[in-house]
């Protein structure tokens, strides 16, 4: 509400089972995943797509494991230098821009294809066996 967002507009899910969020991600219209520093890969994300859910992703870190090709990861990260007592600096990270998040998101409701062909390409490349196999061939 402090960001004009009417409380109407908002669903609170809070704690549910999996069961419930399946339903509750199919029934969204996009999926926005702007961060920015993501530690593995996004299940989250990865739900939405494969639901058939137009997905935006940062296009940083765990996320580019997820690549979906244009449409769905945002390269056009404004850069962040990052500077943490005892670390070195990160210029890796990038800054979402609200801008391009807008932009998306109506792209996405005018060419809804998209959704379809971020499940099929998740599907396709990330399956059970081919990350074994991808694993084993990193640690063999």
């Amino acid at each position: 509400e402090r960001n004009g967002i009417p409380r109407k507009n908002v669903i609170d899910l809070g704690p549910c089972v999996q069961l419930t969020l399946a339903h509750a991600i199919r029934d969204c219209d996009v999926a926005v995943f702007p961060s920015r520093c993501e530690g593995g890969t996004n299940l989250c994300a990865m739900e939405a797509i494969a639901s058939g859910v137009p997905t935006y992703l940062s296009g940083h870190t765990g996320h580019q494991d997820i690549l979906l090709g244009e449409g769905h990861l945002d390269y056009k990260q404004e850069p962040v230098t990052l500077k943490c007592a005892g670390y070195r600096e990160m210029r890796e990270w990038g800054e979402t821009s609200p801008q391009n998040i807008v932009k998306w998101v109506e792209m996405a409701r005018l060419n809804p294809l998209w959704a379809a062909a971020g499940a099929a390409s998740l599907s396709s490349r990330l399956t059970w066996s081919s990350c074994a196999k991808q694993l084993m061939e990193a640690v063999t």
